[in-house]
């Protein structure tokens, strides 16, 4: 039974630390730079995706990387109000972009995440495979954890709906 919430934490584990590694250095090719929040809100976007994707398997494809496109314009947009406006870091502006608001979010972006989402709703689907489990216990990455988890889980009954998914 714990065994299955390790399996998932890991599954979430690995989704925020590749979208908080892989978005920086596509935005440095990108762009030239980016910034520490960059990374933590990409980590954020591509862990709230992987959980879209595997609550909504019976989703199409392009329904998937439509609302993923909102889920990252909405955490773009907070991200962008917290850093930009309420601190003043000034880290991205848009404010030159046609159908923008407050210079945060434009229209040519979301549909730039729509395109991302591709790539991040099949590293979804590889992530809730069991081959990817396999893989990882093969190269007794994720092995010895579980067996301290089992023994954890025999003293104390754990929470298994907090990673329901």
């Amino acid at each position: 039974m714990h065994t299955n919430f390790m399996k998932k934490a890991y599954k979430i584990l690995i989704a925020f630390v590749i979208g908080a590694t892989i978005y920086p250095i596509l935005e440095i090719l990108w762009r030239g730079y980016t910034h520490w929040t960059m990374s933590i809100t990409a980590g954020i976007c591509v862990l709230l995706i992987y959980v879209l994707s595997t609550k909504a398997q019976h989703l199409s494809l392009w329904k998937k990387c439509l609302i993923g496109s909102g889920i990252i314009t909405f955490i773009e947009f907070i991200v962008g109000c917290l850093v930009n406006l309420g601190l003043g870091w000034a880290i991205w502006d848009y404010s030159g972009s046609p159908v923008n608001i407050l210079g945060q979010v434009c229209l040519i972006h979301s549909a730039i995440w729509a395109l991302l989402c591709l790539p991040i709703v099949y590293l979804s689907n590889f992530l809730n495979s069991e081959f990817s489990l396999q893989s990882l216990e093969r190269r007794n990455l994720i092995k010895k954890d579980f067996a301290s988890a089992k023994s954890r889980a025999a003293r104390a009954s754990p929470r298994e709906d907090v990673f329901d998914f």
